[in-house]
């Protein structure tokens, strides 16, 4: 099985990347996290999850809910997935 590449901030030059997404997230060498109460975060989840994450968990008042996991293509049966896709709802 082929395993995917090491995530997580490493660097400070790795760290200047999502600290230019948002001033104000809590941003550790594992972990972005960020609050927002008016507005919404701009950055791009996907790539940040390819690039430097793991999962991505987006929740909002208005019922606007988003999981990302990062998980090894190898390990998962896709097939099984179909029954959780869901379109537009």
């Amino acid at each position: 099985m082929n395993s995917l590449p090491s995530t997580g901030l490493s660097t400070q030059s790795e760290m200047a990347e999502p600290r230019r997404l948002s001033t104000r997230a809590e941003i550790t060498s594992t972990r972005f996290r960020n609050e927002y109460n008016w507005g919404d975060f701009k950055g791009p989840p996907d790539r940040m999850i390819e690039k430097y994450f793991d999962a991505h968990v987006y929740f909002a008042d208005w019922e606007t809910y988003r999981l990302m996991l990062r998980i090894p293509r190898e390990s998962i049966d896709e097939e099984m997935l179909i029954a959780y896709v869901i379109d537009e709802i």
